[in-house]
């Protein structure tokens, strides 16, 4: 996917959801001319678990210059982040160096603090209908049923295909109405998926045990 931004009105950090790290690469090419092969001012960063101690790392890079050029560019993708690393990454969003560009690729916005999210300019992919089909099955199954579509995420420990889940089971029980409209039931498990999303952050958080809370708590819709 290419990115729609123009040198000319350029955020300092922006949030891509469903888009990887190969749209930032175009991106550099085509508007900034920059090159992203072998270049210091052009740093990929690809984790499984953003911890604390990978967003001092970045602070401490985001604190020097750009060595060859205009900008200094840092594309950043993770499966899952803590919340310790999402408030120390607060400050460096609101007050980046000059000419210092971030670009962070997950899967949802949803997954990160609001406080974060609000420091960054949002850009989305396309939505994936094969998964809200899954997460729509899951949502109408029993509570056996549920953890047998469940295994092959449960058995691979994947943390981004559990978040993705949680993302679109939150899609289908907000619906298309506001959080007023819906009902106190609704409201309590949208509150519960946002907490077990939060929980699989943490670098010791178990998928299994996790997703295996949401299949049991949720009302089948």
């Amino acid at each position: 996917m290419k990115l729609e931004i123009s040198q000319e009105s350029l955020h300092h950090a922006y949030l891509l959801e469903e888009i990887d790290g190969s749209s930032v690469r175009q991106f550099c090419g085509d508007e900034l001319k920059m090159n992203t092969r072998g270049n210091p001012d052009f740093c990929e960063i690809s984790l499984d678990t953003f911890g604390i101690d990978d967003g001092r790392r970045l602070k401490e890079l985001a604190s020097r210059k750009p060595v060859s050029g205009v900008y200094q560019v840092f594309s950043i993708s993770f499966n899952s982040i803590t919340r310790e690393a999402q408030n120390a990454l607060l400050k460096l969003f609101e007050e980046p160096s000059k000419n210092t560009l971030f670009f962070i690729s997950v899967s949802s916005g949803e997954s990160l603090l609001p406080t974060l999210r609000s420091r960054l300019f949002l850009i989305s992919g396309k939505r994936n209908i094969e998964d809200e089909e899954f997460a729509r099955e899951f949502m109408k199954a029993t509570h056996k049923k549920r953890i047998d579509l469940l295994k092959d995420i449960v058995d691979a420990k994947d943390k981004r295909a559990a978040i993705e889940l949680l993302n679109n089971l939150e899609k289908l029980v907000r619906g298309e109405g506001s959080i007023s409209s819906l009902s106190e039931e609704n409201i309590r498990v949208l509150k519960n998926i946002g907490d077990i999303r939060q929980y699989l952050s943490d670098r010791s958080s178990s998928v299994k045990m996790i997703l295996e809370h949401i299949a049991v708590t949720s009302p089948t819709f």
